[in-house]
């Protein structure tokens, strides 16, 4: 093992053979998530823990944002950091992050309303201070509303990143000439089609 580490650090790649571990389906948490294979595939999951733990976070941000005030800054980047850590393990969430990220730099003097960074012809600004509260940005409460539903599981779902079958999408072609119709959809080695009026 020291021989082949050696081999491909020497190669760019890095190996660290502490780390290694016993050859298994679930091995178990590492770095926040765990890796699951079975019959449909490998999938990954968040940790139990983690889990219940982001799910707490994002319920303690809808009391912030019904409370009608300004949240502290520093509490909604300790929720960022949790989420973008999560992001790993399920991208789909990445889009309803926004909100955060748009409500914690909202208040810089390049942002617009909604908090998105406005291009500027300046070289050079001063560095302001940030402040210690924000205000929410209009997308933040739909944003968070989609988190919810995201974490409404009581257990974390299992996130394939490789299954054991493969489907493509593919554009095909048909005559539909008038009020004629077409598809075409190709499923292993065979061709399936439909055409007609």
């Amino acid at each position: 093992m020291h021989r082949v580490s050696s081999q491909l650090c020497y190669l760019g790649i890095q190996v660290a053979s502490r780390k290694t571990r016993p050859l298994s389906q679930a091995p178990g948490p590492w770095g926040g998530a765990m890796v699951i294979g079975d019959s449909c595939g490998t999938g990954v999951k968040a940790t139990q823990e983690r889990w219940e733990k982001t799910r707490r976070l994002v319920e303690q941000t809808l009391e912030w944002i019904d409370s009608g005030k300004a949240i502290c800054r520093k509490s909604l980047e300790s929720v960022r950091r949790s989420l973008v850590y999560l992001q790993r393990t399920y991208p789909a969430i990445t889009p309803y992050v926004k909100g955060y990220h748009l409500t914690i730099d909202g208040w810089r003097d390049n942002q617009d309303s909604e908090g998105w960074r406005v291009p500027t012809l300046k070289l050079s600004t001063p560095k302001a201070v940030p402040p210690t509260h924000v205000h929410p940005v209009p997308r933040f409460r739909q944003d968070f509303l989609a988190l919810l539903h995201l974490f409404s599981d009581p257990s974390p779902p299992l996130q394939y990143a490789r299954s054991s079958g493969v489907h493509v999408a593919c554009y095909g072609y048909a005559d539909t000439s008038g009020s004629g119709f077409g598809s075409m959809m190709g499923k292993g080695s065979d061709l399936v089609y439909n055409h007609g009026i």
